[in-house]
């Protein structure tokens, strides 16, 4: 199985089961005898899909090797210079006035 496979599927199964509850719970709560089931039931459906809509990306960067890569090269720019083998840009020349 490859990592985009594992990736997909993962964040798949974390839609799935978030959504699915939120599902469950907007259906069988509830949805307007008290105002505490009304609360309770909107607190815990946005939690779940607030969960679900921010995960996405820490999947992407635990199991993705190259977009977790990616988004350090952009984070860390200093990073890809002391992995490469190169010698970083040096300017040799000044402009005197």
């Amino acid at each position: 199985m490859s990592r985009t496979t594992l990736t997909l599927l993962a964040v798949c199964i974390l839609f799935t089961c978030t959504l699915g509850v939120g599902f469950l719970i907007e259906t069988f709560l509830p949805s307007e005898e008290t105002w505490r089931y009304y609360l309770l039931r909107y607190q815990l459906t946005y939690s779940l899909y607030a969960v679900n809509s921010s995960s996405n990306f820490i999947i992407y960067v635990a199991i993705n090797k190259n977009f977790r890569d990616t988004y350090l090269d952009i984070i860390m720019p200093r990073r890809k210079l002391r992995n490469s083998s190169k010698p970083p840009l040096v300017r040799t020349t000044t402009n005197a006035n």
